[in-house]
């Protein structure tokens, strides 16, 4: 397993409450929702690249308590002790993981492997966010793969050495009236967790302001469209 500090995670700026009943109950599969190939050594920028767009967006810290890449390389997010917060309703009683994909990615088996690998370490009731939300997530490729009791076709590639620092690409800050890539993939990110910006094109208009503004209040943030 990468380590927070392996990865180069931000410090969380604020103090992140505990499993409120003392210990989970359950996991929760994610996927990010923005396809990536399924190639590459190192996903530690991509991990970063998603805690910086949480923090942007009102979250304290990585929503997901692990990450699992396609390589079969794990993540620590908030780790095993820190209650999640992907997925709503389930935040308290639920550790949250997040297949490093999108709608297109496939499942590896390596991925398949080291998420197994993961819930053999507190065998529980494994949902998919959809469970919680109403929402696409965690994709048809983790969908299907519960729907079949999670098959594990591969073993886990060892762990490599984590490579040099590699800087994220920055995130602006999106507000409304703005427009390009940036607004593009928070359009596909809120399609992906249930909520409809209209049409994915780069603009920040009226609907994807309250599309955004039904995300941030349903994980209890200032509904500010920021």
């Amino acid at each position: 397993m990468i380590s927070r500090d392996e990865w180069g995670a931000a410090a969380p700026i604020g103090i992140l409450a505990g499993w409120p009943s003392g210990e989970p109950s359950s996991w929760t599969l994610h996927y990010e929702g923005v396809d990536i190939p399924t190639d590459l050594g190192d996903y530690a920028g991509t991990v970063r690249s998603i805690q910086q767009y949480h923090m942007s967006h009102g979250y304290w810290d990585i929503a997901y308590n692990f990450c699992v890449a396609p390589n079969g390389v794990v993540y620590e997010a908030r780790g095993w002790d820190l209650r999640s917060a992907a997925q709503v309703s389930g935040n308290p009683v639920s550790i949250a993981v997040c297949y490093l994909g999108g709608p297109s990615t496939p499942l590896t088996d390596l991925a398949k492997a080291a998420i197994n690998a993961l819930i053999a370490q507190r065998p529980m009731e494994v949902f998919p966010h959809k469970h919680w939300f109403n929402t696409a997530c965690p994709g048809p490729a983790v969908l299907d793969w519960l729907d079949q009791g999670r098959p594990d076709s591969g073993g886990i590639a060892p762990v490599p050495p984590p490579p040099g620092p590699v800087v994220p690409e920055a995130r602006p800050m999106v507000r409304p009236g703005a427009r390009g890539k940036a607004v593009v993939e928070m359009q596909d990110k809120l399609r992906a967790h249930g909520f409809d910006p209209g049409v994915s094109d780069g603009i920040y208009g009226r609907v994807t302001g309250d599309a955004l503004r039904a995300f941030q209040a349903s994980v209890g943030i200032a509904a500010d469209g920021v």
